[in-house]
């Protein structure tokens, strides 16, 4: 499953990067690598420098088009993944803070969530 998110999250940055000309506000788009197999040296490591459970794959540090959100996060999820308690706390506490947070399994969804935010056609 986690092969399947990662080649639609590859496949959605592909796009940003071909996309940022015509939407500059991507260039604000980053992926957080908090996943990933670790041992549990490298894992202490990481999380001493702010690594945290459940936080959305990609982040876009970018406000809305028409300004009803400060940002936009997105979990990559395979069709029928399942998210985390710890992905949904996160979710839920950036709404009330204001971005826009979206689950997304397929790349066409999130192109077209990450379009309409800045209101152009994907």
């Amino acid at each position: 499953m986690k092969h399947i998110e990662d080649s639609i999250q590859h496949a959605y940055f592909q796009w940003v990067r071909l996309a940022t000309p015509r939407i500059p506000q991507l260039a604000m788009a980053l992926h957080v690598p908090n996943g990933g197999r670790r041992d549990a040296r490298e894992a202490a490591r990481l999380k001493g420098q702010g690594v945290m459970a459940g936080v959305p794959d990609v982040l876009i540090l970018a406000p809305h088009a028409l300004g009803c959100f400060i940002g936009l996060a997105l979990e990559f999820k395979a069709p029928k993944g399942r998210v985390t308690e710890a992905q949904q706390g996160w979710l839920d506490r950036l709404v009330s803070y204001g971005w826009r947070a979206e689950v997304v399994r397929s790349f066409d969804e999130a192109r077209a969530i990450t379009a309409g935010y800045f209101n152009v056609k994907p």
